[in-house]
């Protein structure tokens, strides 16, 4: 039976394989070494609330502001 620990080593892995595409002294490799504890931290203390945040902010609808700035990250 898989769990959010499964899902959490699957995406853990793919965050390794873009980590090795970058230098480790740059501050892209260092935000996403950051990003993947604070994954590891929700998934082990605080999963089921991370969920609820994930649910909230899918459903939510983005300002036109918001969606014009994601437009400009390439993000939409």
């Amino acid at each position: 039976m898989a769990t959010h620990f499964d899902e959490y080593e699957k995406q853990a892995r793919q965050l390794e394989q873009i980590a090795k595409t970058l230098s480790k002294k740059s501050a892209k490799y260092a935000a996403l070494k950051r990003a993947a504890w604070a994954l590891a931290f929700v998934t082990m203390e605080h999963h089921s609330k991370f969920q609820q945040f994930l649910s909230d902010q899918e459903s939510r609808q983005l300002s036109p502001r918001q969606q014009r700035h994601l437009s400009k990250l390439g993000l939409e």
